[in-house]
């Protein structure tokens, strides 16, 4: 049990500002690891330091608190001259050890509060953003899925209409084959045609040969059965 501000922070009354806040800083980082994992006399150790250093750090409140120190000190040494003053002081500093200890106790369930809604805090933040991850890693395969599908489907339009330009071009090449074959074949008629014609004109011609001939042989003969 501590009787005044400075034990609580292990220096002296004459303490510099400097020793006290040196002092502060390690005996804070020394109870900030168990109290943190749940020790409670750690915890209202760190409660007590924070209440003696925001009083001692300040130079009004300290000098406020030296002379009501000091008053402390003067009225103890006067009340230890007597037993019944000797008793007073006992139960003072009961009810001073008692009222602190209550303090020191709902500050503890404070500071774990804090700690536990910091925890719960801390473990909802973690939640959300795995959910904002898991939220993005869904989207991203959402969209490469679609991105997959558009290329599917430029793909096979592409192909759609290499296939049909394809089949175009078969037709025009078959159209072309076939007036091709049919003009030859109406070549092929129109000679054959032709060289009927011909052949039938040249044997006209050569059958009015003959007759021109077998007339005029016939003439001659009929002239030399005259004479």
């Amino acid at each position: 049990m501590y009787s005044n501000l400075y034990e609580i922070l292990e220096v002296s009354q004459s303490a510099s500002q400097e020793a006290i806040d040196a002092n502060y800083k390690r005996l804070h980082l020394k109870h900030s690891d168990p109290a943190s994992k749940g020790d409670e006399d750690a915890t209202n150790q760190l409660i007590a330091l924070r209440e003696a250093y925001r009083t001692l750090s300040d130079v009004e409140l300290r000098r406020k608190y030296d002379n009501k120190l000091d008053s402390q000190q003067s009225n103890l040494i006067i009340e230890e001259t007597s037993s019944h003053s000797l008793l007073k002081i006992l139960l003072v500093v009961s009810t001073i050890g008692a009222c602190l200890f209550g303090y020191g106790k709902h500050q503890a369930a404070q500071e774990k509060a804090r700690l536990e809604k910091e925890q719960i805090a801390a473990t909802a933040k973690l939640a959300e953003l795995e959910a904002q991850r898991e939220q993005t890693e869904r989207l991203a395969i959402l969209q490469a899925e679609q991105q997959r599908l558009q290329a599917q489907a430029i793909l096979e339009r592409q192909q759609r209409e290499s296939d049909y330009a394809y089949g175009k071009q078969v037709s025009r090449d078959l159209e072309r084959a076939e007036t091709q074959a049919r003009q030859e074949r109406e070549k092929e008629e129109r000679q054959r045609t032709l060289a009927e014609k011909q052949k039938q004109n040249e044997f006209e011609r050569q059958l009015a040969k003959e007759r021109a001939l077998a007339r005029q042989m016939e003439h001659d003969r009929l002239q030399r059965s005259r004479y």
